[in-house]
């Protein structure tokens, strides 16, 4: 008898199209995808009471599915992480379309902002009218321009920098630059 596929395999399988493997796989992991998806509902994130554990871990399997189908990606050495990574990311951007309250923080958002930028948010985690406020007043330039992306449209560091053609480093030094301008104007 031969030993079932590793998951290195299935996750092969999975990019090919085979549906069984696909579900070996989540089944393999589903005890940390379901970690992820009760931590994302056990904050208070202002989501409806309906929401649940199922409808985060649905859109997670659809997410995944379509994202192997299109990007053919080769397996992650340490799946499991990866997957606990793409559920949290997938979850958040599931309850933030169902959120009426704090803004909901990805985990590659929680990088970018554990440099000191999460410092101009409000307490309660969402961006103040006076936010708004500060960066409309910023001098027109590419500083004014990558922080109405970055703090008002909530893109992230590679989406403003592929929408204003510049690099990673050149948009995180312009968020850099602008923080104590942002900050002056809050301390009015």
């Amino acid at each position: 008898m031969a030993a079932p596929p590793d998951d290195r395999e299935l996750f092969r399988q999975a990019v090919a199209g085979d549906q069984n493997a696909f579900a070996d796989l989540l089944k393999r992991h589903d005890s940390t995808i379901s970690r992820v998806s009760r931590r994302l509902l056990s904050r208070n994130y202002g989501h409806p009471a309906w929401l649940g554990e199922d409808d985060i871990l649905q859109e997670f399997r659809i997410h995944l599915w379509r994202h192997l189908q299109a990007k053919s990606p080769e397996p992650p050495d340490d799946l499991d992480a990866w997957l606990a990574r793409v559920a949290h990311n997938t979850g958040f951007d599931y309850l933030r379309q169902w959120s009426n309250g704090p803004e909901i923080v990805s985990l590659d958002e929680e990088k970018t902002r554990a440099s000191g930028e999460d410092k101009l948010l409000t307490p309660s985690g969402s961006l103040s009218s006076r936010l708004r406020e500060a960066v409309r007043h910023l001098p027109p330039g590419p500083e004014s321009e990558v922080a109405q992306r970055f703090f008002l449209q909530k893109m992230t560091h590679k989406e403003v920098a592929e929408d204003m053609d510049l690099t990673l480093e050149q948009v995180r030094y312009l968020i850099r630059k602008v923080i104590p301008k942002i900050r002056e104007f809050l301390g009015r």
